[in-house]
């Protein structure tokens, strides 16, 4: 699985790496392409209805704006998925706030 998981995220021309997030039915190859770099590769992980909880939750926190909406649209998404996205968004609204405080 490592091997699979290094080729995908270094190897794999990008072109490919965005078709098969949109087409791959399976869990475990949506979970290794949810830690990619790209966010279109991510959303498309996000937007899958064969993405598990898990997964869901990771993306709920992403940095991107767009992944964080598709994983909490997610046909799947549970409430525990919609808390992780809380959870990150009130984490970074008060660090940035004390950073406003410091750079001031």
């Amino acid at each position: 699985m490592k091997k699979l998981k290094k080729f995908i995220l270094n190897h794999l021309p990008l072109r490919f790496t965005i078709k098969l997030s949109k087409n791959t039915k399976n869990p475990e190859t949506l979970e290794i392409l949810s830690e990619h770099e790209e966010w279109v590769v991510k959303y498309r992980v996000a937007d899958s209805p064969y993405t598990t909880i898990e997964t869901l939750k990771k993306l709920a926190t992403d940095t991107d704006s767009f992944v964080r909406h598709a994983a909490t649209q997610n046909p799947n998404a549970t409430e525990e998925v919609f808390l992780s996205r809380i959870a990150y968004i009130s984490f970074f609204n008060h660090y940035t706030g004390k950073l406003k405080n410091v750079l001031l």
